[in-house]
């Protein structure tokens, strides 16, 4: 037989052997292995929440990702579902379906049923360090603490809005957070791919509850408390002695935005006050 024949045959069957090896082995972070290989949590979560339903696909990570994720599982129904290493569910998309409600903290099960039509439904779940970020099939996003507690939310309607890490953010923004969010964690982080009217690049999430707006050079640009009182050391001098005169405590700014004529106060009782960029009182925004 022609010996370069035979040397063409090897090349080509460890050629074969290459590829096999790198479709199987994900980019060298992930094998395919076999449903009964999965963690008996994961396979009980399945056989419970998927009664019927075959695994397209099982993958056993060789490196976890950030939230832990070991094994992905793609089921023949569509459904997608990450577990740890001991088997605990991480993530889980419908891809456009409805979750089972076994697999949903019924905390959070209660409030999207008390707080958005019947017609809406969560499609997709992921574990985070601060608790849970839950999909709604309306494109809005809720965020929700370990303990299933609301925090916040996001409509996901913007194009011009792309998530970033936190990293990104200009250092002046991060010294404010440090400085007078002590200990709080971000949740959410967007940037602007067109800069809002009032110069709004960056919005940012914080899991306890505040939402702050920066601007290109990390400049605050709105402070959102929601239902929470805004750091007195964040609000101009003459606005906070303005506002603590004419709206004693209990009552609190819970929200500031700068605006073109200056400032928008939201008080604890619903009433928004504007100043100019002085801190001047101008009046009362119906």
């Amino acid at each position: 037989m022609n010996f370069n024949f035979l040397k063409s045959i090897a090349a080509m069957t460890a050629l074969f052997t290459f590829v096999a090896c790198n479709n199987d082995d994900d980019g060298n972070n992930g094998a395919r292995i076999g449903y009964a290989d999965l963690p008996e949590t994961s396979k009980s979560l399945i056989a419970t929440n998927f009664s019927g339903a075959e695994a397209k696909s099982v993958t056993k990570k060789d490196i976890p990702d950030t939230d832990g994720t070991v094994y992905e599982v793609h089921l023949k129904n569509n459904y997608e579902i990450d577990f740890n290493a001991q088997g605990d569910l991480t993530d889980i998309s419908g891809n456009d379906q409805k979750l089972p409600d076994g697999v949903v903290p019924p905390a959070i099960l209660q409030y999207v049923a008390d707080n958005y039509p019947s017609d809406v439904y969560i499609d997709e779940m992921d574990t985070e360090p601060f608790g849970y970020e839950v999909e709604l099939s309306n494109d809005v996003e809720l965020y929700f603490d370990m303990d299933g507690n609301f925090i916040s939310q996001d409509i996901d309607n913007d194009d011009d809005e792309i998530t970033v890490p936190v990293s990104d953010l200009p250092q002046n923004a991060q010294t404010l957070i440090e400085s007078h969010f002590s200990g709080a964690q971000a949740i959410y982080l967007s940037k602007n791919t067109v800069t809002d009217d009032d110069g709004t690049v960056y919005e940012l999430k914080l899991d306890n509850g505040f939402e702050i707006d920066f601007d290109q050079d990390g400049n605050w640009t709105d402070i959102e408390g929601n239902r929470q009182q805004v750091p007195d050391a964040l609000i101009p001098q003459e606005i906070l002695s303005y506002v603590l005169s004419n709206y004693p405590s209990p009552l609190f700014i819970e929200g500031i935005d700068k605006e073109s004529y200056g400032y928008q106060i939201e008080v604890s009782n619903d009433v928004d006050l504007k100043f100019d960029a002085d801190g001047n009182f101008i009046g009362i925004d119906d």
